[in-house]
């Protein structure tokens, strides 16, 4: 198994969730160097597809101003979602939340004018 998640301590699962875990312990048996291509390829490509998918969405919509609003509510719809399931679910700490939900959004919000920027506008050409 390459990664694995131990919520200790563990007696019995009804304690557990009664309790919650003291500590979340995350082992990657197989790490990566630090700025591994094969790693930083992989990212690029998530978020390539990241980005073709937030554009197919965008070409149905034809003005850019309404194209921004469409981008940040699906970030922060998608950030609420991932996000607020990792306090939840996961016990992680809320200010470490946020600050992931603050580059999520952050993230949406610059892809989204990149591709209003790049993307045929209502007359059919590039925005300029």
């Amino acid at each position: 198994m390459a990664h694995t998640l131990y919520p200790a301590p563990d007696p019995k699962p009804q304690e557990r969730l009664e309790k919650g875990p003291a500590i979340l312990l995350s082992i990657d048996h197989r790490p990566s160097a630090e700025g591994a291509p094969l790693d930083l390829f992989i990212g690029f490509l998530h978020n390539l597809a990241t980005a073709v998918l937030l554009a197919l969405i965008l070409r149905k919509v034809k003005e850019n101003g309404e194209r921004m609003k469409v981008v940040i509510v699906s970030g922060v719809l998608a950030t609420v979602l991932i996000n607020g399931s990792e306090v939840i679910w996961w016990f992680q700490p809320l200010n470490w939340v946020a600050y992931h939900a603050l580059y999520d959004i952050l993230y949406f919000a610059i892809a989204g004018a990149l591709l209003c920027r790049l993307l045929p506008s209502e007359e059919g050409v590039v925005n300029e």
